[in-house]
């Protein structure tokens, strides 16, 4: 997979802000719990923070853009669509990475504002994607 260097130091830049801010607040919020094979297993902060560099890693810089585009920059609350190059992306890296992803940018400070439409907005990308992923292929005729 092609790297996604802006998607990477966005999340990256987020991830710093976010570990300073719960370090001064001398709060830290309880880690994500990975679930399936890895077991109930709550990762220390630097492993969560490996995890989601590894899924960012897997959406090529087109695909990474599209996708935070269609969940975090909407206007008037109408979905950027998203191609079906990047829906395939998006199937690839996974439900789990994907809802990881999300999940972290959301409690970001920077996006208050708009935390209660993100979730509901990446569940509509993510349906969309599938769909569009599982459509049969138009007939030439």
């Amino acid at each position: 997979m092609a790297s996604s260097s802006n998607y990477i130091s966005m999340l990256a830049a987020i991830l710093i802000i976010g570990t300073a801010m719960a370090s001064a607040q001398e709060t830290v919020s309880p880690a994500p719990t990975l679930t399936g094979d890895d077991e109930d297993v709550a990762p220390t902060s630097d492993e969560t923070q490996k995890l989601l560099v590894k899924c960012a890693e897997e959406f090529s810089d087109k695909c990474g853009k599209e996708i935070y585009d269609g969940i975090f920059y909407n206007a008037d609350d109408e979905h950027k669509s998203v191609s079906l190059e990047c829906c395939k992306n998006l199937e690839q890296v996974g439900r789990k990475c994907h809802d990881e992803l999300v999940n972290t940018m959301a409690n970001n400070p920077e996006f208050a504002s708009i935390k209660s439409l993100i979730i509901p907005r990446s569940v509509d990308v993510w349906n969309n994607c599938a769909q569009a992923v599982r459509a049969p292929a138009p007939s030439p005729y």
